[in-house]
């Protein structure tokens, strides 16, 4: 029998948002008071806050915190990069094109290399991959070091040779976001716990975000302290730290091998994952505001002359979008659902309306602050979605596309921001995050009006007797 049709049953629509009760001859509740309202729900979200850092405390326990630690900081690279990148270029040649073309040669090499990497380590295991691929990216950051000294020189560098060496160290970046995706896809094979499927995913997502302030402030501190160079070196600096991890005690972290499942993986269609495109594409639009933001930031501070507070504007994007998207994490609020998707987008594209207006350095922070609730609201909406609708099907392909999405998306939009930024002004490259933030609210519409076409009409009210 289907459980839509169980009489007194509470049940909740998966991506409505609203749950209801249908029963019969049910007197009515006494009305509460405002006051009464309030204090319930405030209990309600010290009760889900409890919950959530319960859960998240027994993975961390389970695991140990050197997993949460290198976790960390093994994400650093992918997220630091592209900004390091262009700040290096900004800084020693005053110009962002350049860096902009280079940043998005990294992002789509890393995101091209995805796919591959979760086969590989599925057929060796991710120890194996993980120490390979660490030193191939030590080499190809030392290369990318060597051709920036030419143009720090003054001398007529070779573009061909430095992009080439900024696509090999996208090629070997290692996406340790996807491959732990992976991991915990398949321990929700085994288990089926949707509960520590849910937890985990959040995890990786709020890794994810505090990764982004995590490397803009060690990119600013050090460019800032040192010099432009010193931005690729404390990349290479974290890529040490991260091998040597691998190194000592690698049995320690929940990288390994894992068992493939028999048979062939379950295709993406069909269903609910007919609708999997449209969180892939919701990424792709986050990716292009996060990518032409920081562009667009950096081009504001060579503009202005304030090159040294890069590093800052950046990480207090990053600061709020963690507080926000803990803030969803932690309250457990239902952010897999359309109207959250709604909201979200709504929110998104009224702050980045904001960012693009005139901006002094004040009124830009103000616009930062509002973009970094919204972004991280909206990371942990398309997170929850993707995993709502592709938990039965093959979960590890489709967050590992996600991630994919997420980097071609930021460097989309370091290319684009970059090159109107030179061709015109900073205020024409934050455009490019208001057409992005808009396209995902109306990704938003289409995704809610395919919901309700294709299943909600299954939850029409019984008739009564």
């Amino acid at each position: 029998m289907s459980p839509y049709r169980i009489k007194n049953k509470r049940i909740s629509s998966p991506l409505s948002g609203f749950p209801f009760l249908r029963t019969r001859n049910k007197l009515p509740e006494k009305p509460r008071t405002p006051r009464q309202a309030v204090s319930e729900l405030g209990t309600r979200m010290r009760v889900s806050s409890r919950y959530a850092q319960t859960r998240m405390q027994n993975i961390l326990l389970t695991h140990g915190w050197r997993f949460f630690i290198f976790s960390l900081l093994m994400r650093l690279p992918a997220s630091m990069v592209m900004l390091a990148v262009m700040m290096m270029l900004a800084y020693q040649n005053n110009e962002a094109t350049l860096g902009g073309y280079a940043a998005g040669t990294v992002g789509i090499s890393a995101a091209f290399m995805i796919p591959v990497y979760r086969r590989l380590s599925d057929r060796w295991g991710q120890h194996i991959i993980f120490f390979a691929v660490t030193v191939l990216n030590i080499l190809a950051l030392v290369w990318l070091l060597l051709e920036s000294l030419s143009f720090a020189e003054g001398t007529s560098g070779s573009i061909t040779r430095f992009l080439l060496a900024a696509a090999l160290t996208g090629i070997t970046t290692v996406p340790l976001g996807t491959v732990m995706r992976t991991y915990w896809s398949a321990e929700y094979l085994k288990t089926k716990d949707r509960r520590k499927l849910n937890v985990s995913i959040s995890l990786e997502t709020m890794l994810d975000v505090i990764a982004l302030p995590a490397g803009a402030v060690i990119a600013g501190l050090s460019t800032l302290v040192f010099n432009a160079q010193a931005t690729l070196f404390s990349v290479l600096i974290i890529d040490v730290l991260g091998l040597l991890m691998i190194l000592w005690r690698p049995g320690s972290l929940p990288i390994e091998r894992r068992d493939m499942v028999e048979g062939k993986p379950k295709p993406l269609r069909g269903g609910n994952r007919s609708l999997l495109w449209l969180p892939q594409i919701g990424m792709i639009c986050l990716g292009t505001v996060l990518g032409s933001t920081q562009a667009a930031i950096v081009a504001f501070a060579l503009s202005t002359d304030q090159i040294s507070v890069t590093g800052f504007l950046i990480a207090l994007l990053g600061l709020f979008a963690v507080a926000s998207a803990l803030f969803i994490i932690f309250e457990r609020l239902p952010a897999f659902t359309w109207v959250a998707w709604l909201l979200s987008g709504l929110g998104l594209t009224a702050a980045t309306l904001l960012l693009s207006l005139p901006s002094s350095l004040e009124w830009l922070v103000l616009a930062l602050v509002l973009v970094g609730l919204s972004y991280g609201i909206c990371l942990v909406v398309v997170d929850s979605v993707l995993t709502s609708l592709a938990a039965r099907s093959n979960l590890d392909l489709a967050l590992s596309t996600m991630q994919a999405c997420s980097l071609g998306g930021i460097a989309v939009g370091f290319v684009w921001a970059a090159d109107l930024s030179e061709s015109y002004n900073h205020q024409v490259a934050l455009l490019v995050p208001l057409i992005a933030a808009a396209f995902f609210f109306v990704l938003g519409h289409l995704y809610g009006f395919l919901w309700r076409s294709m299943y909600e009409e299954r939850l029409a009210p019984l008739p009564q007797d």
